[in-house]
């Protein structure tokens, strides 16, 4: 399943209300970004567009999709990507 970086250039509730109810169990990474596992296929524009992004300017951000993954990090991170994975 693809995996999609949502970062914010400031913290809205709001944006992280719609992509939460868009789309289950986005992990937060703290409160300008997240990582969503959308079913089935959409585009970053899709994504944006639920977020509110660049609508009419009120979300600034930008939406990207992860294609390949590495590094240290928190535990619950990884298991959330396995989670994706199955």
């Amino acid at each position: 399943m693809a995996v999609y970086a949502v970062i914010l250039s400031e913290p809205n509730e709001g944006a992280w209300k719609k992509l939460s109810d868009q789309y289950p169990a986005p992990y937060f990474l703290n409160a300008t970004a997240a990582l969503v596992a959308p079913k089935g296929t959409v585009l970053t524009s899709d994504i944006a567009k639920v977020a509110g992004i660049g609508e009419d300017g009120s979300v600034v951000g930008i939406v990207c999709e992860i294609i390949s993954r590495g590094g240290y990090h928190y535990q619950d991170l990884w298991e959330w990507f396995r989670k994706v994975d199955e």
